[in-house]
């Protein structure tokens, strides 16, 4: 079953429910939607309410002007408040980019019972001898941005940066949203 809630500023994100139990939002991160948590689902449904949400511009949810980070907090925010006034405090699981969504949410609001972030990109790295040994690659995703090559960027980002196989960043290229 579906359930739409409206954000403030007037997008309308799509929530996919199922399965029964304490209400349990899930959130998937960047190059993701709502079928990040597919092969999950079926055990966590045992347990829980699973309100599993697509972001905004992914499947039916719909999108705004301009990406924002505030905007996607708030719109957490909204999906927190329409599911804790429907089922009561709310855990929230949230992958990748979407942690750090879920991260700035929990701060804003009491309507959470847990909140569990799964590898959400924070600096978690040791420095070598006081130096960052990342400060090259962010360098050259700084330089590729500044020369408007923002394609390779983001693929330097997913391949070099984060580390991620060839396969993972065709799938990241097959679904840019």
């Amino acid at each position: 079953q579906f359930m739409f809630v409206a954000t403030p500023d007037g997008v309308t994100i799509s929530i996919i429910v199922e399965g029964s139990g304490p209400p349990l939002i899930l959130i998937s991160g960047s190059g993701d939607d709502y079928t990040r948590y597919g092969r999950v689902n079926p055990t966590l449904g045992q347990s829980f309410t699973l309100y599993n949400v697509d972001r905004r511009g992914r499947g039916q949810s719909t999108d705004g002007e301009a990406f924002s980070f505030k905007r996607e907090v708030n719109d957490l925010l909204a999906v927190i408040d329409a599911v804790h006034a429907e089922a009561g405090p709310v855990h929230m699981l949230a992958h990748s980019y979407a942690g750090l969504l879920g991260l700035e949410a929990a701060g804003r609001t009491d309507k959470l019972r847990s909140v569990l972030l799964y590898e959400p990109p924070m600096p978690y790295y040791e420095r070598i001898d006081g130096v960052d040994p990342r400060k090259p690659l962010v360098l050259t995703m700084m330089d590729l941005l500044a020369q408007g090559e923002i394609d390779e960027m983001l693929t330097f980002y997913i391949r070099d940066f984060i580390g991620s196989s060839a396969e993972a960043v065709a799938r990241q290229k097959a679904n840019p949203k």
